[in-house]
């Protein structure tokens, strides 16, 4: 008996194909990330933070920018103020860090932004990074977790007060009962 050479179709769906490449181009952009952020951790503008903040930098950073790219789906390199604020204030501030490492976040943020600029990675980068120092409050507020009180625009309408509907009348007389 001859032995029959056979070649099997693979037959693959356009959607199959564009799964993939997003899963491979997911890939390659998470190791292009993480390359970027290794460069930064070891280069000199690190050492401008604690020990303790560089002990949680290069985890800290990726996931920075990896959902800063998922907010709109782009590339590393196409980021916006937008994006970084909504990964920022979002996700980053929620992560589990200790006091002294969390407060420095915003600011190791900025400078791996600027340094992405440096290193030809990121168009205005350094713009980025100062707008991302500058969400430094509004990062505090929301790595705390308390929900903000609401405040009234104006006093409190009370009962022998001048009915707001203009009719000259008191408002428990006019509108406070329907």
């Amino acid at each position: 008996m001859r032995k029959r050479n056979v070649i099997h179709v693979v037959s693959v769906t356009f959607e199959q194909a564009v799964i993939g490449s997003f899963i491979m181009q997911g890939q390659f952009q998470r190791q292009q990330i993480e390359n970027w952020v290794d460069d930064f951790c070891s280069s000199d503008a690190i050492r401008a933070f604690p020990s303790s903040v560089r002990e949680y930098a290069s985890s800290v950073l990726i996931k920075f920018i990896i959902v800063a790219c998922d907010v709109r789906e782009v590339e590393p390199g196409d980021l916006e103020e937008a994006d970084v604020k909504a990964a920022l204030l979002g996700p980053i501030a929620k992560l589990n860090l200790p006091a002294g490492v969390k407060s420095k976040v915003p600011a190791l943020c900025g400078a791996l932004l600027g340094h992405m600029e440096t290193e030809g990675r990121l168009s205005g980068g350094k713009l980025l990074g100062a707008y991302v120092r500058a969400l430094n409050d509004a990062f505090e507020d929301a790595a705390s977790g308390k929900a903000k009180p609401i405040v009234r625009p104006g006093s409190r309408l009370k009962r022998n007060d001048p009915c707001p509907c203009g009719s000259g009348k008191k408002y428990k007389k006019c509108c406070m009962n329907g």
